[in-house]
């Protein structure tokens, strides 16, 4: 029990080691681009720095900074699931679990999803308000260009800048939907084990370590779109083709 909980704690340790660089790499694409980006943008639309400037800094600072949490706790999250799997692969192989190993492991899995729900709860939101704020944008963007009237720069500067918010969007909904992916697995490979155990024993072990995996498996959601996975895709697609096909039938209405 003693080594397993060191190596959660050190597979920790190397969830935040390896995501420096990607974080450090996010932060600096923000910096460099999309800050800038941003106040060129705001001033070449409005023709004169306002507080909408300022507000519009303000919110990026804070999609930024949410977009870098929540990508850091998926990937912390999704490190110690597959050392989870590792585990439970090596038991099998042992062809024994001890009560120490087998309460230990239902302990981590129940930590991670107790983490996760804390998660939800707190940045379910915040979450939601930033994916819908991401779909907005977007639509504001096109219809920027069907009926905006601005310098060819700004133009592209405003896409780039909705491009970067974009990609931040997608990168949230599959890092989310990764997660799951590698908890459905953890389950689903009890249960394999299950199947192959001669023992009876091994076989009942698996079997309840399969269906604490699939009721605690970590998930994370937000308010109305539920649980964050790839089906979050058609969500935001749908919704963004209905508000579009409603907003140029208006516009059309008023010519």
């Amino acid at each position: 029990m003693e080594y397993i909980l060191k190596r959660l704690k050190f597979t920790a340790k190397e969830a935040m080691t390896a995501t420096n660089l990607k974080l450090f790499f996010v932060f600096c694409v923000w910096v460099i681009v999309y800050l800038p980006i941003t106040i060129f943008a705001t001033i070449g639309i409005n023709n004169k720095p306002s507080w909408k400037l300022f507000t519009w800094i303000v919110n990026d600072i804070y999609e930024v900074t949410l977009f870098v949490f929540t990508f850091l706790v998926t990937i912390f999250v999704e490190v110690r699931i597959k050392y989870i799997t590792k585990l439970i692969k090596k038991f099998a192989k042992s062809k024994i679990i001890s009560t120490e190993d087998f309460e230990a492991t239902t302990k981590f899995i129940r930590f991670l999803k107790e983490s996760v729900d804390q998660f939800n709860t707190v940045f379910g939101y915040p979450i939601f308000i930033f994916l819908t704020a991401s779909l907005l944008q977007l639509i504001k963007y096109v219809f920027f260009l069907i009926y905006g009237h601005a310098e060819h720069t700004t133009q592209i500067m405003y896409g780039v800048q909705n491009l970067i918010q974009q990609g931040m969007t997608i990168l949230i909904i599959t890092r989310c939907d990764s997660v799951e992916k590698i908890g459905k697995k953890m389950y689903k490979t009890c249960y394999k084990l299950h199947e192959k155990m001669k023992s009876y024993d091994m076989k009942q072990q698996f079997f309840v370590l399969g269906e604490y995996a699939e009721n605690l498996a970590p998930q994370f959601y937000t308010p109305l779109y539920g649980h964050i996975n790839r089906q979050t895709f058609n969500v935001l697609i749908a919704v963004f083709v209905d508000a579009l096909v409603i907003l140029i039938q208006f516009q059309m209405s008023l010519k």
